[in-house]
């Protein structure tokens, strides 16, 4: 299902749709109301990306996803609240969202590939607060206003790479806490904790 390149777009209001077999894709559209509350299933990608007016994203009853999560430089994005997503079989990734503050995802308890938190300079508030298991990389970078990583203490494995670097409000030693609490013999690839706060 793809909703893409529709400049005047704004509103998209699908109460009844719960389940999307294959990919999601709503991309370059002018959205300011975006409302999928019924959706419970993607049986493939979830990429939102690129809609310029949005500014809330909910998905209250997403309960699976089946690929990859990708939310990607929306202009007036301001919150991502999926409150029951408790698995995802590929990878997720939320950057480069210039107003979001605030990533409330506190279900889920692993993800198969990577999750990658990047360039989303006014992100205060990440919730990934069950989080426990992430099969390859973990990727916190150039979130300019975050301050801790109180609600990652879940994480218990991360299968390849922890890379925590340039966030200029979090600070060196809140980052190495996280390392102690996961245990570095449970990082199994290289490790990078380099241009945040002293």
């Amino acid at each position: 299902m793809r909703i893409q390149n529709n400049p005047l777009l704004d509103t998209l209001y699908t109460p009844v749709l719960s389940d999307v077999y294959g990919n999601l894709l709503l991309s370059d559209n002018h959205l300011t109301a975006l409302e999928i509350t019924s959706l419970s299933a993607v049986q493939g990608q979830l990429n939102i990306k690129n809609n310029s007016g949005i500014s809330t994203l909910s998905l209250p009853d997403l309960t699976s996803l089946d690929d990859q999560l990708n939310i990607r430089s929306n202009d007036l994005l301001n919150i991502i609240d999926i409150p029951q997503l408790t698995t995802m079989t590929h990878f997720l990734d939320i950057s480069y969202n210039p107003t979001l503050t605030s990533i409330e995802i506190p279900l889920l308890t692993s993800i198969s590939n990577s999750c990658s938190i990047r360039e989303n300079i006014y992100l205060v508030d990440l919730h990934l607060t069950t989080l426990s298991t992430i099969g390859f990389d973990l990727n916190i970078t150039g979130n300019n206003s975050l301050t801790d990583l109180d609600n990652l203490y879940a994480i218990t494995s991360i299968g390849r790479n922890l890379n925590i670097s340039n966030n200029t409000q979090l600070s060196t030693n809140d980052v190495d806490a996280l390392i102690t609490n996961i245990g570095t013999t449970n990082i199994i690839g290289a490790i990078v904790n380099t241009g945040n706060a002293p």
